[in-house]
């Protein structure tokens, strides 16, 4: 579960980074991340893929969008979209992992979280 948490604040750090946010700026958004990480409804949206394998559809957007909202977290840039960070978080999910875990790519995944 650390893991998967782990690699989606990765992702979403990387896609505020890509759209020219330094270190300073994504020092604003802390507390943010600091009260998704405690929410259980986003905790078991990131399960998910761990739980359901092969049979998960992919993260939900509305989730994080409403839960970012429900938590009073700091506002995303306009320019911000959920469904790009959580596809990318998906797609890291979905990587290779090597031959030594066996198994499909999201089993190699839930294997290693």
């Amino acid at each position: 579960m650390e893991r998967a948490w782990g690699v989606w604040l990765e992702v979403v750090l990387n896609n505020l980074k890509g759209m020219g946010y330094d270190g300073e700026d994504l020092a604003e958004y802390k507390e943010s991340f600091e009260r998704l990480l405690g929410d259980r409804e986003l905790g078991d949206e990131l399960a998910r893929p761990i739980l359901e394998g092969e049979e998960w559809p992919g993260p939900e957007p509305r989730l994080f969008v409403d839960a970012w909202a429900r938590l009073g977290c700091q506002p995303l840039p306009a320019e911000f979209r959920w469904p790009a960070a959580l596809a990318a978080f998906e797609s890291v999910l979905d990587a290779p992992r090597g031959p030594e875990t066996g198994g499909s790519r999201r089993s190699r995944v839930a294997c290693r979280c």
